[in-house]
């Protein structure tokens, strides 16, 4: 449990504020200019968390950067970016790279300075690399499987068995729950079907989202028949929202006295693709699928895959 004491901080900028306030015991001051901060003496009393908002690339100076962590090398420092400074990792590199956060990532990050200034963990060194920086930003992973049985599980479902070895290894070093790897629809059905219980997650790999897939997901999810309907003169289920309502009936999975097993809730998924289209997205948040991530963006699918899962609903 995290320390209640307050943490002294310094906001530089004018956009920061809404995304810690309320949220953490932050004894905040505002700076609106990085120079103007450097000029005000804090004897005995250093902020020991600076914020600082950068909007545009080179807003601040070297010398002043460098100025910032000669006066202050004990305060833990964060620059949250915004989106037109995504590239300054590759093209600029005046701010240590274990520094820098993007905006929205700014809440998760903040959680895990406290756990340093509070002794609850290390320190990120600013010589870091990009590697220890995922490690530090993204474990230990929420236990969602408080009052299961056994070990809450991740499954990483993928055609593609470099990119899910790529991940496989990346979950590896900050998670300590079992992880396996399947390649079929096959596999994950057979797991399934063979542990009735189960309450892991998976990181289910929807590339390409054809018929297959959506069959699979049909078939297999709790409830999944109220989110789908069919027309009668067709063989495959479509979505209720792709297809006029003339003609058509709600249709449910056919389920027998086994019902229960091999099936899973949609929450339990996070579904990965190359592209996240307006149209699949609202395909899979029809199926109740809404925790959705970019499959080359692995940050943010450890990020998804460390929220916690709403409990999960037995089936009617």
């Amino acid at each position: 449990m995290q320390s209640l004491r307050v943490i002294r901080t310094a906001f530089i900028g004018d956009v920061l504020s809404e995304k810690v306030e309320g949220g953490f015991r932050l004894d905040i001051h505002r700076y609106r200019e990085l120079d103007l901060f450097l000029k005000v003496s804090f004897p005995g009393q250093e902020p020991e968390l600076i914020l600082l908002f950068q909007g545009f690339s080179d807003q601040f100076s070297p010398s002043e950067i460098d100025q910032l962590f000669e006066k202050y090398p004990l305060s833990r420092i964060l620059v949250a970016y915004g989106p037109y400074c995504e590239s300054d990792g590759r093209t600029r590199h005046l701010w240590p790279q274990t520094v820098r956060v993007p905006l929205w990532r700014l809440p998760q990050r903040i959680e895990r300075e406290i756990e340093v200034l509070t002794g609850n963990s290390p320190a990120l060194p600013l010589t870091a690399t990009r590697e220890e920086t995922i490690h530090f930003e993204y474990k230990p992973l929420t236990d969602y499987s408080q009052g299961a049985s056994h070990s809450s599980e991740v499954i990483i479902f993928s055609p593609d068995a470099i990119w899910a070895e790529m991940v496989f290894t990346a979950l590896a070093s900050v998670n300590q729950s079992p992880c396996f790897i399947m390649h079929t629809l096959g596999e994950m059905r057979g797991h399934l079907h063979g542990d009735s219980d189960y309450c892991g997650q998976i990181i289910f790999d929807i590339d390409p989202f054809n018929q297959t897939i959506k069959g699979w997901f049909f078939e297999h999810l709790i409830n999944s028949g109220k989110n789908y309907t069919e027309v009668s003169n067709q063989n495959q289920p479509l979505l209720s929202g792709s297809v006029s309502h003339n003609n058509i009936k709600n249709t449910h999975p056919k389920l027998g006295p086994d019902s229960c097993k091999g099936l899973i809730c949609p929450e339990q998924i996070v579904a990965v693709t190359n592209w996240l289209t307006p149209h699949c997205c609202k395909e899979l948040e029809q199926l109740g699928m809404s925790r959705q991530a970019c499959k080359l963006n692995l940050p943010d699918i450890l990020a998804t895959v460390s929220q916690e899962i709403p409990r999960i609903k037995s089936s009617e």
